[in-house]
């Protein structure tokens, strides 16, 4: 079982690159229909969030691989190796929800908040796999 890491003054999880989670870890990213423009998954679904520390959503394959991706909100999941993010200096950690113990972010942290390039989100989606596939749509 992983352990948690620090939280900020607002409950918000703090960038850290999870000591747990290791290279040859699975990470899974659902996919929406808003990350598909014709028919191709967009780069757009490796970028950055709305959230203060401008992490990517993902689940660690370690704890939960079996969740469903094709309800909800996805259409669909892609996975890729821990060491994918790290190749291009982002951390990877562990930030579980009340709703998923599984959830965990990328960042581009360094002590100063920064959105995940355009570089990095293409990086990660060239070395992307399906996890869940979409019917009609390409990855790369």
């Amino acid at each position: 079982m992983l352990n948690k890491k620090q939280r900020d003054c607002n409950d918000i999880t703090v960038p850290h690159d999870h000591e747990g989670v290791t290279n040859d870890n699975l990470l899974i990213r659902g996919i929406s229909r808003v990350h598909i423009v014709n028919h191709r998954v967009s780069s757009a679904a490796f970028k950055s969030s709305s959230d203060p520390y401008k992490g990517m959503s993902i689940d660690l394959g370690q704890i939960n691989d079996a969740r469903s991706y094709n309800t909800g909100n996805y259409v669909g999941a892609v996975k890729l190796l821990a060491a994918i993010p790290r190749d291009k200096e982002l951390l990877v950690g562990y930030d579980p929800l009340p709703s998923n113990d599984a959830h965990g972010q990328i960042w581009r942290y360094d002590g100063t908040v920064k959105n995940i390039t355009g570089g990095q989100a293409n990086y990660m989606k060239r070395n992307s796999e399906w996890h869940v596939e979409i019917i009609d749509v390409a990855l790369s």
